[in-house]
């Protein structure tokens, strides 16, 4: 990246995707590997929103927006010939926050495996903010999945205490380890987490949720 002025900069990005897992699903590949480019730049007029867009084989155009500090929406969409997710995909991010709260909207497209999610489950979010779905695997089976998400979430904090509440609705689709059906599922619940410090060195929790997986097993065509 170099900057042209204050307000726009120019960049460059290439690499190579390989990725390699177990699919039976051939005719709706979740990754194409090869080398991939972008080219493109970004206007920022001010400190308050700004615009950045790239084109190649693999292209996007992201938009800022934090009309006040505490306000911020982020929204990026995709469109990929190389790596995981090839297509169009899209994902958002709308934040809110004040001195005792913080309030989030957000949606995403990725890949990812089971044993990835397990790993994680016993946190509440993952790396990017986005809350752990619990996942049911009866076979053991590291299976690879593609995820369509949306989750809404608020967090209230007090001094001692701390109760945050998610609601959310997800769209999986396993990429076919089983050897002649794919199965997709559909998840939606609400889990909260109330936290009590009551003394400096020790805490309480209460960690309720309720979720609910409707799976469809359909054969190949």
């Amino acid at each position: 990246r170099t900057h042209i002025d204050k307000h726009f900069s120019v960049f460059a990005t290439g690499g190579h995707s390989a990725n390699h897992y177990v699919t039976q699903i051939n005719n709706n590949p979740s990754s194409n590997n090869g080398f991939f480019y972008t080219f493109g730049g970004r206007w920022s007029p001010s400190t308050h929103y700004w615009l950045e867009a790239g084109g190649g084989n693999n292209s996007y155009a992201t938009v800022s927006i934090s009309p006040m500090q505490r306000l911020s929406w982020l929204t990026t969409v995709r469109h990929n010939n190389i790596g995981l997710n090839p297509g169009t995909t899209w994902q958002t991010a709308l934040n809110y926050r004040t001195r005792r709260s913080r309030w989030a909207l957000t949606h995403i497209n990725d890949t990812t495996t089971v044993q990835d999610v397990l790993s994680n489950s016993s946190s509440s979010v993952d790396d990017n903010g986005n809350p752990i779905i619990p996942i049911n695997n009866s076979s053991f089976t590291n299976e690879v999945m593609v995820r369509e998400s949306w989750n809404l979430s608020a967090a209230f904090y007090t001094g001692k205490s701390s109760i945050s509440m998610n609601a959310f609705n997800q769209d999986r689709t396993f990429q076919g380890s089983k050897n002649t059906k794919a199965t997709t599922e559909h998840v939606r619940g609400v889990n909260a987490l109330w936290n009590w410090q009551f003394a400096r060195k020790t805490s309480a929790y209460l960690r309720p949720q309720w979720q609910q997986i409707d799976r469809n097993t359909s054969p190949h065509s």
